[in-house]
C-alpha cells in the first residue's frame, strides 16, 4: 500500500513529523493501521487527535469510524525516528521502541549539557547526610563538607555541604554554622574510616586537629536532628549562631602532640592512633582518656583504617629494614598481637597514601608521585591474605580530604590548593591487576 506525504510537518511533544523526506535506511511498506495505532499512543490530547486527524470532528466521519481508527486519509506524513547511536545499540526496550516509527533517518550528535565547574573549594571531608535527602544516598562521587572559596575566587566564602553532581543551590544545608569550626588555619580533618552503607544513622563523622599540636579541637556528629558539632575537650570556646545550635571557634592554648596517624570508627565511636612503635584508643568522646594502648612493629606509618567487616584495625607500614611495604592488622579492642597479612617489596617514592576499607572487607589504596598523578588499587581478601584485584591511574594529586567507599566504588578529592574536585570511581572502571602490579603503588 502507497503513502501519501504532506508538505506540513507537525509537532507533538518532543516528536517530529516529518514531510516529503523519502525513506532511505531500511524502510519496507507498513500497514496503515499498525502505524496509526502508534500515533494515537502518542498524541498530546484528544484535541490533540482530532487536530491531526486521528479521530472524527463532530462534523466529520471516517469512512470505516466503526473500526476504531481511520484506515485513510488520517496523518500525512511520517514519523521519523533520530538515535545518538546506531538503532541497533539502541537501549530502550521493545515495548517503547514499538511505539516509534520504523523509518530511522540516521544518527545525530548526542545532547550534552554541560555543567557549570563549582567554584574552587577546600574539600573537608565526606558526610553521610541527612535521611530525607534522596540526593545524598544517590549520587557518585559522594557529598563533601568544604570551606569556603579561596582568595580570587568568585564561589561562596561560607562553609557548606557540597553534592559534586548538583548544582550548590540544590545542596543539603548544614543546621549549623559551620565557620567557626572551619575557621582556625592550623585545621586538619580526619573523616569515619566505614563505607557510606555501614556507616550508623547517627554518629561522627569527622574529627578535627590543630596539624600543629595534634590536639583534638573538634567533632562533627550526623543524626536525625542534622549535623552536630562539639568540643570534646574544653579546650575551645563556644559560641551560639541565629538558629541556637552551639557552634565552636578554637583556643590557642591546645596541648601539643606528637605527629601519627589518626583512624575514627563512627560505629566504634573510637578514636585510634598509630605512631611508629605504638597505637592507642580513646573515646571520641575523651580523646585524651586512653581506653586501651600496645605496642606495634617500628616503621614508617604510611596509611592506616578500621575495617568494620571483622573489626579490625589496619595499618599500612613502611619497614625499612626489609624494604617492604607491610599491611598489618590487629583487633579494635587492641588486645591480639599484631599480624601480618600482606606485603609488598618497596619500588618507588610514591606518597601521600590512603588506606580506605571497602565495603566488601577488602581495601581501597591511593597513592600520589612526583609527576602529579594518583593511583588506585583494589585489593580483595584471598587465602587469609590481600591481593589487588584492580587499579587506575589518573591526573592530578590527591587532595587533604579523606576518601569514602560504597557499593559503587570510591569517591575522593583531587587537585590543590587552588583547585580541587570531587572525584568517582566506579568498580567496573579499574583495570585488572596481580600482585605484580604492585611495584607501582609501593
Amino acid at each position: 500500500m502507497t503513502h501519501e506525504y504532506s508538505s506540513r510537518s507537525l509537532e507533538i511533544g518532543a516528536l517530529e513529523l516529518s514531510p516529503s523526506r523519502t525513506p532511505s535506511r531500511g524502510s519496507s511498506p507498513r500497514k496503515w493501521d499498525d502505524d496509526t495505532a502508534r500515533w494515537r499512543a502518542i498524541a498530546a490530547d484528544e484535541q490533540a487527535q482530532v487536530d491531526a486527524g486521528l479521530l472524527p470532528s463532530e462534523d466529520r466521519r471516517f469512512p470505516n469510524e466503526e473500526d476504531g481508527y481511520p484506515e485513510a486519509d488520517a496523518f500525512h506524513g511520517v514519523l521519523w525516528t533520530h538515535t545518538a547511536r546506531d538503532i541497533t545499540a539502541s537501549p530502550l526496550p521493545e515495548s517503547v521502541r514499538e511505539l516509534s516509527s520504523h523509518y530511522w533517518s540516521g544518527p545525530i550528535e548526542p545532547v550534552v549539557i554541560a555543567r557549570a565547574p563549582l567554584p574552587c573549594l577546600d574539600y573537608v571531608g565526606p558526610f553521610r547526610g541527612p535521611g530525607d535527602c534522596t540526593a545524598c544516598r544517590a549520587l557518585f562521587p559522594r557529598g563533601y563538607f568544604a570551606r569556603g572559596s579561596f582568595d580570587g575566587c568568585s564561589g561562596p566564602r561560607e562553609p557548606l555541604m557540597v553534592l559534586p553532581e548538583l548544582p550548590l543551590e540544590r545542596t543539603p544545608q548544614p543546621n549549623i554554622d559551620l565557620g567557626p569550626v572551619f575557621a582556625a588555619e592550623n585545621l586538619m580533618f580526619v573523616a569515619a574510616a566505614e563505607p557510606y552503607e555501614l556507616r550508623p544513622e547517627e554518629g561522627p563523622s569527622l574529627v578535627g586537629f590543630d596539624f600543629k599540636t595534634h590536639a583534638v579541637a573538634v567533632v562533627l556528629t550526623e543524626g536525625p536532628e542534622g549535623v552536630r558539632g562539639f568540643c570534646p575537650s574544653g579546650g575551645c570556646a563556644a559560641g551560639v549562631d541565629a538558629a541556637g545550635d552551639a557552634v565552636f571557634a578554637f583556643a590557642a592554648n591546645a596541648p601539643p602532640r606528637a605527629a601519627g596517624r589518626w583512624v575514627l570508627s563512627a560505629r566504634e565511636q573510637a578514636l585510634f592512633r598509630v605512631e611508629d612503635g605504638r597505637v592507642t584508643r580513646s573515646d571520641v568522646h575523651a580523646p585524651d582518656v586512653l581506653v586501651a594502648s600496645r605496642s606495634f612493629p617500628r616503621g614508617e606509618i604510611l596509611a592506616a583504617t578500621y575495617n568494620t567487616i571483622d573489626g579490625g584495625l589496619y595499618v599500612l607500614v613502611h619497614r625499612d629494614r626489609d624494604q617492604e611495604v607491610a599491611l598489618v592488622r590487629m583487633d579494635g579492642a587492641l588486645t591480639d598481637v599484631p599480624e601480618v597479612v600482606g606485603s609488598s617489596p618497596r619500588a618507588t617514592d610514591n606518597h601521600g597514601y590512603r588506606l580506605v576499607a571497602d565495603v566488601t572487607g577488602g581495601f581501597f589504596v591511593l597513592a600520589e608521585n612526583d609527576w602529579g598523578e594518583h593511583l588506585v588499587f583494589a585489593l580483595g581478601s584471598r587465602d587469609q591474605g590481600y591481593e589487588p584485584y584492580g587499579m587506575l591511574f589518573g591526573q592530578g594529586p590527591l587532595a587533604a580530604a579523606d576518601p569514602i567507599a560504597d557499593l559503587r566504588g570510591l569517591s575522593f578529592v583531587v587537585g590543590d590548593q587552588v583547585d580541587q574536585h570531587a572525584v568517582g570511581v566506579r568498580r567496573h572502571e579499574l583495570w585488572p591487576a596481580s600482585y605484580y602490579e604492585l611495584e607501582y603503588l609501593f
